[in-house]
């Protein structure tokens, strides 16, 4: 799946997000969501390494091709550590190109 990363998340009424002075882009979230750690999780070493070289490889966004796997994995870290209104606007970058089922 062809996504493009930079895309920027925007708040209700339409404004770029911003954090820490840069705007909340695309590639952003996912990487902090793959790089997330969870104690309660049983995640083992291949898939945190997993995660790790899909954080890598979204550094500085722009278009990636990603399998449809990888995109699963994220909306599910999305899905799961995110708050609504960055849950909705992830999930439909993904699935803008692709339908991706839901995670």
């Amino acid at each position: 799946m062809n996504i493009d990363f930079s895309e920027k998340l925007r708040d209700v009424e339409g404004n770029v997000l911003v954090e820490g002075g840069r705007d909340v882009e695309l590639w952003r979230v996912c990487q902090n969501v793959l790089l997330a750690f969870d104690p309660q999780a049983k995640t083992t070493g291949e898939e945190k390494a997993k995660r790790y070289g899909l954080a890598v490889e979204l550094v500085d966004g722009g278009a990636h091709d990603l399998a449809v796997e990888d995109v699963a994995l994220i909306k599910k870290l999305v899905g799961d550590l995110m708050a609504p209104l960055v849950v909705g606007q992830v999930w439909r970058m993904l699935e803008k190109s692709d339908r991706v089922a839901e995670a």
